[in-house]
């Protein structure tokens, strides 16, 4: 019989009436499941590497059956803790189980069910487990073999209540791989199970008399196995969402509502995640079905801020719905904040995310634009709303430490005072946006004439924008704030120190590229260093001292490491000159009177070569001189020879660019283009060595006259823009 397709098997699970899954189920009726089970053999070893294969049963079929230990009863049993139900057989206890032999693992992967026939009854293939504890059950329901699985629970129910080493039941992996007929088959079992449990003794006589109460045992059965959590806390339900198996949600949220509002160890309900995935119509679903539980759900994560990282607004505006009944209004106030709003009362209170966020600073932080438009044009004053942290941001910082400008923007538009709003510690939009390195904030800001105070306003601790700038390490912020005429570079903070001070204590370190270039920035824009009065305390205090006294001896090492890189490449370039120097291109004269004399020694490209070999070899040589006396010294003299060593391994390195160059195209200059060629991509070369190496290690380090700064400045900035660090420039909005 051939199986039906994936489309057919969706259809028909859309189409499925949940209302009348509470009748009984006859397991030997099982054509549905014989149609999906006719390809289970074919597909199995494909199923093996796909990804809806369960991560514990993944790992056993990587290590294969051989791991398993040998069929011996008397050498093979372990202890393994079964969490059953009491309520299943009447007992609790901790049973013996053996491992599982490989002919039954192999059996279990390709769905032979005809195998387990022939298994003695007294020592039953399906008390064996894998090494992560994983039963026949647990194999078979991850792997999707629902004939196979059909089989086992209606001979040994009990298997559904087995948890594996991670706690999950087989329902969990069947869950989590996406098989709906599966978790179906067994929700409908369960409840059958129970309902045969029941059906014996004198009690349960009145409990047949009563058919609203066999009703309501039946129902608890199969909602208990629904309400199971594994070691994370997670139900079935939760893996379904996990692993984005919508229409599986679905049926297990009309099954046990009440799993909805669950918490796992992230502190997350499946109706957060249904938010977070922006998928309405189980958000809609779960919150009609559960909405006196709102109390558990606020001890979890905050629903609102899962819709907005949906970016779903129709899920935001039910979360904002739900979340606005009596039940939260009863919530510790603590975590409110009343509003005024007339004709709504949607805002009545304000929940606070894990980071103590509004959902306006959330939405902000994310780049949110249609989301934060959706609050404004609630509330407006939810702007000026300070969020629950030490940090205490408003929404409008958030939008510049994460550099949006589209919505820094609408703040702007929306509350025209917003930009004069400060954090805990005192700091503007500016602050941020510069210490974080958003260029295009700050650009914006510098722009916008209203904002003037901004440039040199200071923090709690003095500090101006430059001041983070330099501190963090943001070259193209600081290369942008240096060259604004309104820029003040000489504003001294609490701790005595201008700008350009705070990049000079990179000193007596090993700075970062960027603590290089921002260095390099500052004193190509001519930033001056505060007086010695104004930091003399800070250099005399004594944890400066401490800490100036440990760095010689662990910065020694890293200048060791690169002293011996630059001695390595001194000598090769020294070894390929002195080669070079003696294959002259064009061969030597072997007739007198020039005999052993370069034949192409009147060519001027031929002179361009040997110049410029000659220089990149005796570059190297005093290279590696200036490079042996730096090994046998201290500290000081190591950085004093590297200041010398690394321009004249430039100039070395440039030279050997320029030697290649011309004697490539000394003997190819027969043929127009292609020496042209070679004299256009040797060009490019050595401009681009030019741009890497001058504004380092040839330029001064500062330069009186404006024109040379403006030259210096324009040759670093290539540089900026390779290191510069990836921002995000509203690219989602």
């Amino acid at each position: 019989m051939a199986s039906s397709s994936p489309a057919e098997h969706e259809s028909t699970s859309q189409k499925r009436n949940y209302s009348g899954l509470d009748e009984e189920y006859n397991f030997h009726n099982l054509e549905e499941m014989k149609q999906q089970s006719e390809a289970d053999v074919e597909s199995a070893r494909r199923l093996w590497k796909r990804h809806l294969i369960s991560d514990d049963i993944q790992m056993d079929l990587e290590r294969g059956p051989e791991l398993f230990g040998p069929g011996d009863v008397k050498n093979n049993q372990m202890q393994v803790t079964e969490t059953e139900s009491s309520g299943d057989n009447g007992e609790d206890s901790d049973s013996v189980s053996l491992w599982m032999k490989p002919e039954v693992y192999r059996a279990i992967t390709m769905g032979d069910k005809d195998s387990f026939s022939l298994e003695d009854a007294k020592h039953s293939v399906l008390d064996q487990v894998s090494p992560r504890g994983n039963t026949v059950l647990h194999v078979a329901a991850s792997l999707g073999h629902c004939e196979l699985v059909a089989v086992i629970v209606n001979r040994y129910p009990q298997l559904m209540r087995r948890k594996n080493s991670t706690g999950d039941l087989a329902i969990h992996l069947a869950a989590s791989s996406g098989h709906q007929l599966m978790v179906e088959c067994m929700v409908r079992q369960a409840k059958q199970h129970a309902g045969q449990a029941s059906g014996s003794g004198q009690i349960d006589i009145a409990i047949e008399e009563n058919e609203e109460i066999k009703k309501t045992a039946s129902r608890n059965a199969q909602v208990d196995i629904l309400m199971e959590e594994n070691l994370e806390k997670n139900t079935a339900l939760h893996l379904a969402m996990k692993n984005r198996h919508y229409e599986l949600a679905r049926f297990l949220v009309e099954k046990n509502p009440q799993v909805s509002i669950n918490l796992n160890k992230e502190r997350m309900s499946p109706l957060y995640m249904a938010a977070e995935a922006g998928h309405l119509e189980l958000v809609k679903l779960m919150t009609e079905k559960r909405r006196a539980e709102m109390t558990e759900l606020m001890r979890g994560k905050s629903l609102v801020h899962a819709a907005i990282k949906g970016r779903n607004r129709d899920v935001l505006d039910a979360a904002l719905r739900y979340q606005s009944t009596d039940a939260v209004m009863g919530y510790q106030s603590t975590y409110s904040t009343p509003f005024n709003e007339e004709g709504s009362n949607l805002f009545c209170h304000i929940l606070f995310d894990d980071e103590g966020r509004t959902p306006l600073s959330f939405a902000a932080s994310v780049g949110y634009l249609d989301g934060v438009r959706y609050f404004l044009d609630k509330n407006l004053d939810i702007t000026y709303l300070r969020d629950l942290n030490w940090k205490g941001f408003f929404p409008i910082h958030w939008a510049s430490i994460r550099g949006h400008v589209k919505i820094i923007d609408e703040f702007l538009k929306r509350c025209p005072s917003s930009w004069k709003l400060l954090n805990a510690e005192g700091q503007n939009i500016l602050h941020v946006a510069a210490e974080s390195g958003k260029a295009n904030v700050v650009r914006y800001i510098l722009q916008m004439p209203e904002c003037v105070s901004l440039i040199d306003g200071r923090d709690t601790a003095g500090n101006t924008p430059l001041h983070l700038a330099t501190k963090g390490g943001q070259p193209r912020v600081v290369s942008i704030l240096a060259w604004d005429d309104r820029v003040n570079l000489g504003v001294i903070n609490r701790e005595g120190l201008m700008a350009l001070d705070v990049a000079v204590k990179y000193a007596g370190t090993v700075p970062s590229f960027e603590q290089l270039l921002t260095w390099l920035a500052l004193r190509y824009a001519g930033a001056p260093q505060a007086p010695r009065e104004s930091i003399r305390n800070i250099e005399e205090g004594g944890s400066t001292k401490l800490h100036l006294r440990r760095q010689p001896q662990l910065h020694l090492d890293n200048y060791k490491d690169r002293v011996n890189t630059l001695l390595l490449v001194a000598t090769l370039v020294v070894t390929i000159t002195f080669a070079a120097g003696f294959t002259m291109p064009g061969g030597y004269n072997n007739s007198d009177p020039n005999q052993g004399m370069a034949t192409l020694v009147h060519k001027s490209s031929f002179n361009v070569f040997l110049i410029s070999n000659t220089i990149a070899m005796y570059s190297s040589i005093l290279v590696a001189i200036i490079l042996i006396w730096a090994q046998l010294c201290d500290l000081s003299l190591v950085v004093t020879s590297l200041k010398f060593a690394v321009p004249l391994l430039g100039i070395s390195l440039t030279m050997v660019s320029i030697s290649f160059m011309a004697g490539v195209h000394l003997v190819v200059s027969n043929l127009n283009w292609l020496a042209n060629v070679v004299l256009i991509m040797g060009s490019i070369s050595i401009l681009a060595l030019l741009f890497l190496f001058v504004p380092l290690f040839f330029f001064p380090s500062s330069a009186k006259n404006r024109v040379w700064q403006y030259i210096f400045s324009y040759l670093l900035y290539p540089l900026i823009l390779v290191i510069e660090r990836k921002t995000n420039d509203d690219t989602n909005e």
